[in-house]
């Protein structure tokens, strides 16, 4: 069996890493889930950086916004038939390892004077 070639099984590596589709479809999908039973509405990406710790595991930072029915603005408005959803901002942490959320929190808006 001289000259036969023995080849190694290759190695199935796959990235731990997600890419930012997949990091705001994990973000979407748990945002969702938690407040799936207060109807919330107009579920959307907002913003969305790299984040972690040095040291610490890769993490996306991930911020949704969504309208809750009861979160309607302006009653002259409701009146005429044209209503305004306030939106609610919701800053997740996605472990990048893990593909797990690590936190979920308020993302507080101030407003320009």
């Amino acid at each position: 069996m001289m000259g036969d070639i023995i080849r190694q099984p290759e190695l199935q590596t796959e990235s731990a890493c997600m890419d930012v589709k997949e990091a705001v479809q994990v973000a979407k999908d748990h945002v969702v889930d938690i407040f799936g039973d207060e109807e919330i509405e107009n579920v959307g990406l907002e913003e969305i950086e790299r984040a972690g710790s040095p040291g610490g595991p890769p993490a996306w930072k991930i911020t949704i916004g969504f309208s809750r029915p009861w979160e309607r603005t302006g009653t002259a408005g409701i009146v005429l038939g044209q209503t305004h959803l306030r939106r609610s901002y919701k800053v997740l942490i996605v472990n990048d390892e893990s593909r797990e959320v690590e936190s979920v929190r308020d993302r507080i808006l101030v407003e320009a004077t």
